[in-house]
Formats: C-alpha cells, structure tokens, sequence
C-alpha cells in the first residue's frame, strides 16, 4: 500500500524538476520490482480486489504523467499483471475504465491510441503497442477477444 501511496502522491504532484523524475521512476521501479515476483504479483491481486481497487485508482491517476518513462513502466506493469491472471486482467481494465471517468474520456481506451497518434518515441509507441497486445490476448474468451480488438480498430488504432 505504501508504493502505491508513494505512486499517487508523485503523480497528483506535476513537477518537471529532474530530482522530482527521478524519484517517479525510483517509485515506479519499486513497483516493477513486485510485480517481477510471483508473490508480488499475487500480493498487488489481493490489494486490488474488484470492489474497492485501490490498485486501479492509483495506476489509473499514475497514468497521467508526462514523463513518458514512467507511463512507459507503468504500461509494463500492466501488461504483466494482465497477462498474469484474469484477475489481473479485469484489474487492468479496471484502471483504464477509471482513468477514462477521470479524465472524463468517452471510450476506455481513448488513452492508449492517443499515446500512439502523440509520441514520435518508436520504443514508448512498442511499449503501448505491447500492453493493446496483452489486453487482447488476455481475454479468455474468443468473442471478448475480438470485442476488444473492435473497440481499438473503432477508435482508428489502425491509422496510428
């Protein structure tokens, strides 16, 4: 809970200075090194439970930096923890349905195909690229599958 208190706290404060970066990315990397261990994985599931998601309230508001290396970990961290489990899975998409009310946004994944069309950065567009991949192949059912797939080519990700 700590990180993720940590996480929120950097990303409510928009700062540009470079001690302030890299204190994001130290936060950050914390996380990712969780999410690298089984346990860790299974620890963030248990904290992020579908009725209270602190962890998609604090990745959702995470997801609003401007650093693009640290939306770039945080798309990572995702991608693992939605290939992980479907838990993980319903949690990720639970951070982008509440990143998407937040910031008001008509579709869930209005945020990643934005990030596609905005970046010239080719290793932040894989990155993105790699966690509409694990959405995708996440879902356990063929028609969910292709539903998803639906929402990104309706949103023009194709163009991007």
């Amino acid at each position: 809970g700590l990180l993720f208190q940590c996480l929120k706290h950097f990303s409510d404060y928009h700062s540009n200075h470079f001690l302030d970066v890299v204190l994001r990315l130290a936060c950050v990397t914390c996380v990712r090194e969780v999410v690298n261990s089984r346990n860790g994985l299974d620890c963030l599931l248990i904290i992020g439970d579908r009725n209270d998601n602190l962890f998609g309230r604090r990745f959702a508001t995470a997801m609003e930096s401007n650093n693009l290396m640290v939306k770039m970990q945080i798309f990572e961290l995702l991608s693992a923890l939605c290939v992980y489990s479907s838990d993980g899975f319903y949690l990720t998409l639970d951070a982008l349905e509440r990143y998407k009310a937040w910031r008001k946004q008509r579709y869930r994944f209005s945020l990643l195909v934005s990030e596609l069309y905005d970046s010239d950065l080719i290793t932040f567009k894989i990155t993105v690229m790699a966690f509409i991949n694990s959405i995708i192949v996440a879902s356990e059912n063929l028609r969910d599958r292709i539903r998803i797939r639906s929402e990104f080519v309706a949103l023009n990700i194709l163009d991007a």
